[in-house]
C-alpha cells in the first residue's frame, strides 16, 4: 500500500474541499492518506479512511514545521507529497532530503503580484522570493497547473520548462440551489471579488454607464470588500448611476450560489486571473459569463455559447456582450450549466484527476 501526504487548509472553501475530495478518492483507491491542515484549527476533521494532522505553525514555513514533517515521513514512509501555496517550501525541501519519490506542487495563481510597481525595497524582497521559489520548484517532480495561462506564466517566470507537468482545472461541488429560470431572476449583472484595482471594477463602471443607454433598468450588484470600496462608490456618484448600482459587501461563501442563481449575467473584469472560481460558480447556476481575456477566462468561456469576452477600454464592449446574451439567454444559460457539469463538477471529475496523477508516479 502506497502512502500519500496532502497538505491543505481546513475544508469549507473551494480549494481545500478539492484536496479533501482528492484525498477521499485516493483512500477509496487503496492508498493510505495523511492530510496535514494549516491554520492551526481547534478541531481536526474526522474520516474513517484518512488520518489528519495540523502543522505546528499557522503557516507552515518554520523549522518546527520541517521537523514535524520529517517525523511524519519517518513514521508513515510516504511515496507521494502533494502541496500548494504556503506548504510548498517545507514539503519540497523536506521531501527531497528524506528521499520521498514524488513531490507534487499545485500552482494555482499567476505571478501577477510580481508585475506591480513597488518601491525599491519591495522589488528587492520580491526578487529574493522569486529566486527562492525557483529553487524550491526545482525540487518538485511534478507541477500541476489549473489553466494553460497559469502554465505558460509559471514556466516563463519560474523557469520550469524542464519540469514534468499536468493541467488539472479547478473543480467545485455541485450546487445545492435549485435552478432559477430567467423570468424569476433579477434584472441585474453581478460581479464578485475583492475590491482591488486588478479586478477592474472602475473600468466596468465606466462601461456599465454606457450600457444603461440601451438597458436603463439594468442593475449592477457588486459583491466584495477592499481598498477600492470608497473610490468606487464616489465614482458611481460622479457617473450618476447610483440608482443602478448596489454595493452588497462581503457575502459568506455558502450564500454566493443564491446570488449567482438570481442574476442574469456574471461579470469578470480582472486584468489578471489564474482561473477564476467565480466563473465556474456562476456557470454552475446556469448564469452566463462576460469576462476579460484572462488566463482562466480563455479556457472556461466559449464565445457565443456560455459567455462573451469584453475589453475594459473599448467603448460599448460590455453593451455588445449584454445584448448578445440577453437576446438568447436560455441557450447561453443551458450551455453554461453544461460546461460546469462536463468539465468542473467535483463529483464527476475528481477520480479522473486522481487517475491522471497516478500516471505520473505509478
Amino acid at each position: 500500500m502506497q502512502t500519500i501526504f496532502i497538505s491543505t487548509s481546513y475544508p469549507g472553501r473551494a480549494r481545500p474541499d478539492y484536496f479533501l475530495a482528492l484525498a477521499e478518492s485516493f483512500a477509496a483507491d487503496g492508498f493510505q492518506v495523511i492530510v496535514i491542515i494549516d491554520g492551526k484549527p481547534k478541531k481536526l476533521p474526522s474520516h474513517n479512511k484518512i488520518t489528519f494532522f495540523s502543522w505546528p505553525n499557522k503557516r507552515p514555513t518554520g523549522i518546527t514545521d520541517f521537523k514535524f514533517l520529517r517525523k511524519l515521513i519517518k513514521e508513515y514512509h510516504p511515496s507521494i507529497l502533494i502541496s500548494s501555496f504556503g506548504s510548498v517550501n517545507i514539503m519540497n525541501v523536506c521531501g527531497f532530503f528524506m528521499k520521498v519519490k514524488s513531490r507534487i506542487n499545485y500552482i494555482l495563481s499567476v505571478s501577477e503580484p510580481f508585475y506591480e510597481k513597488p518601491n525599491f525595497y519591495k522589488r528587492l524582497k520580491r526578487q529574493f522570493l522569486k529566486i527562492r521559489k525557483i529553487f524550491i520548484y526545482q525540487l518538485a517532480t511534478l507541477m500541476v497547473y489549473n489553466s494553460k495561462g497559469t502554465e505558460t506564466d509559471s514556466i516563463s517566470y519560474y523557469k520550469l520548462k524542464s519540469k514534468d507537468y499536468l493541467l488539472l482545472h479547478n473543480l467545485i461541488a455541485s450546487s445545492k440551489v435549485k435552478y432559477v429560470p430567467k423570468t424569476e431572476r433579477n434584472n441585474e449583472l453581478i460581479i464578485v471579488g475583492n475590491l482591488i484595482k486588478r479586478k477592474g471594477h472602475s473600468f466596468l463602471l465606466d462601461q456599465f454607464k454606457e450600457t444603461l443607454n440601451d438597458f436603463p433598468n439594468l442593475k449592477l450588484s457588486i459583491i466584495g470588500n477592499g481598498v477600492e470600496n470608497e473610490s468606487l462608490q464616489k465614482q458611481v456618484e460622479v457617473l450618476k448611476i447610483s440608482s443602478n448600482v448596489n454595493f452588497i459587501g462581503q457575502v459568506p461563501n455558502n450564500e454566493i450560489a443564491d446570488y449567482f442563481s438570481r442574476a442574469l449575467i456574471s461579470v469578470s473584469a480582472s486584468s489578471q486571473e489564474a482561473f477564476g472560481f467565480i466563473n465556474i460558480e456562476a456557470m454552475r447556476e446556469g448564469t452566463p459569463i462576460i469576462s476579460t481575456r484572462t488566463a482562466g477566462g480563455l479556457e472556461i468561456i466559449e464565445k457565443g455559447k456560455n459567455g462573451c469576452f469584453f475589453y475594459l477600454k473599448v467603448k460599448n464592449s460590455l453593451t455588445d456582450c449584454v445584448k448578445s446574451i440577453l437576446n438568447n439567454w436560455e441557450l447561453y444559460s443551458a450551455q453554461a450549466n453544461n460546461t460546469f457539469i462536463n468539465s468542473y463538477s467535483l463529483e464527476k471529475q475528481i477520480d479522473i484527476h486522481r487517475d491522471l496523477l497516478k500516471t505520473k508516479f505509478i
